[in-house]
């Protein structure tokens, strides 16, 4: 593995794994700060622009092509495209509709980061369309901004 050392303030490490696998990573000063990374090639990642709100909507989502009954894992990163970091304080709601075009799943939030995930098992195949809409932004209300992503679910 690799050792980064102290990560002062506005710096930032980089890393490449270049074996699928999950790794594990901890703080040097602060002993019981823990986590993983987990490393997979079979991902999508689609990230929509819209200028409205100056805010990038990129979702992934693991695996690529779910198929019914499997446990899809997705994440959400709103992207500041004035300063290409992550944009904090987000209200939001994230959903996916069937291929009937009925919404299956619903999570409204606040995203204090930038970063969400979620998790969902289609019972269905066919295409369907998750959504990310944007409610408000830095604790602002605005006029809702939506992204729809598709994605192709395999029986």
């Amino acid at each position: 593995m690799s050792d980064s050392d102290i990560i002062k303030p506005n710096r930032s490490f980089q890393y490449r794994f270049d074996n699928v696998g999950i790794y594990n990573f901890s703080s040097p000063i602060y002993p019981w700060m823990k986590g993983n990374v987990s490393v997979k090639d079979d991902i999508s990642s689609v990230t929509m622009t819209n200028p409205t709100v100056n805010v990038a909507v990129q979702l992934t989502w693991d695996p690529s092509i779910p198929k019914v009954g499997q446990i899809t894992h997705f994440k959400i990163i709103f992207i500041d495209l004035k300063t290409n970091k992550n944009q904090k304080h987000i209200d939001y709601v994230f959903s996916i509709d069937t291929p009937n075009n009925k919404t299956s799943y619903q999570q409204t939030l606040h995203s204090s980061w930038g970063v969400e995930s979620a998790a969902y098992k289609f019972d269905t195949a066919g295409i369907f369309k998750p959504r990310v809409t944007i409610n408000a932004l830095l604790f602002q209300p605005i006029e809702p901004v939506e992204d729809v992503f598709k994605i192709l679910v395999k029986p």
